[in-house]
C-alpha cells in the first residue's frame, strides 16, 4: 500500500474508534497521533537496502506486535497510564498496515512468522524483482508505482482507502 494510503486509513480507522468509544477525541493531535501508529511499521524503510526487503524485519512481524500489545496491555491494566481506547487505536492501527501490506503486497509481503520464519505472504503474487532498488530513488520509486497500479484491484483498493479516508476528515 502507498503511504498516502496507510495515512488516509488512519484518520477512517481513527474515525471508528470514536463511534464505539465516545471518550476517544477526532481532533488534530490524535489524527496525527492515529497516523503515526499506521506508519509505524514502516521505519524499517530508513534501514532497507532495498525496497522488496524492507518488511523481512520485526516490524512488519504480527508476532512482534502482539508480544508488544501484550505487553503494554497488562502493564496499563496495572497502572492505568493512558486510555484503553488509545491502546486499542494502537493496536489496530499497526495490525491494520499489516493487514493492508498483506493485501497489497507486490513486491514486499507481510513475514507472518518472522523472526522463525522470513518467508513473506501476500494475497497478490509477489515479484521481488520489482522492488529491487534502493527506497527514496524517485525514479525507481515511480517506476514501481506503474508496476503496482497495473492492478485494477490495486487501484480500487487505494481508492476505497482514499475516499474513506477523506470522507471521514470531512463528517
Amino acid at each position: 500500500m502507498i503511504p498516502i494510503s496507510h495515512l488516509l486509513s488512519s484518520i477512517f480507522i481513527l474515525r471508528i474508534i470514536t463511534i464505539f468509544f465516545p471518550t476517544a477525541t477526532f481532533n488534530f493531535q490524535t489524527i496525527l497521533l492515529s497516523m503515526g501508529f499506521q506508519i509505524l511499521p514502516d521505519l524499517d524503510i530508513f534501514r532497507a537496502k532495498k525496497l522488496n526487503s524492507h518488511h523481512v524485519t520485526y516490524f512488519h512481524s504480527p508476532l512482534f506486535w502482539i508480544i508488544i500489545f501484550t505487553v503494554l496491555f497488562v502493564f496499563n491494566q496495572f497502572f492505568s497510564i493512558v486510555p484503553i481506547w488509545l491502546i486499542l487505536l494502537f493496536i489496530i492501527q499497526v495490525l491494520m498496515h499489516l493487514f493492508f501490506d498483506f493485501m497489497t503486497g507486490r513486491a514486499a509481503g507481510i513475514p507472518l512468522l518472522y523472526p522463525f520464519i522470513k518467508k513473506e505472504f501476500s494475497i497478490l503474487p509477489l515479484n521481488k524483482n520489482h522492488g529491487n532498488f534502493k527506497p527514496f530513488s524517485l525514479k525507481d520509486e515511480i517506476k514501481f508505482l506503474k508496476y503496482y497500479l497495473k492492478s485494477k484491484s490495486q487501484i480500487l483498493f487505494e481508492l476505497t482507502v482514499w475516499i474513506l479516508g477523506i470522507i471521514s476528515l470531512l463528517v
